[in-house]
């Protein structure tokens, strides 16, 4: 029988609504943290998340991203 663990998302939401550089968007998960409440999981966004959402999208972020 599969085991089926909830993950509360609502601070990932909160973030993909106010961030504003695509580059922190997809590499948010990386700067994640999984804290095990009972029997859910919340997927908790860093400092390093919040303090990056008002970072300007810029053709050079993106340029990186991709030639890594």
């Amino acid at each position: 029988m599969d085991k089926v663990i909830p993950v509360d998302l609502s601070e990932m939401a909160e973030f993909i609504a106010v961030v504003q550089n695509r580059f922190v968007f997809l590499t948010c998960v990386s700067r994640c943290q999984l804290q095990f409440v009972g029997q859910r999981v919340l997927l908790k966004m860093t400092g390093g998340n919040w303090g990056r959402i008002a970072d300007p999208d810029s053709d050079m972020t993106s340029l990186a991203y991709t030639l890594q």
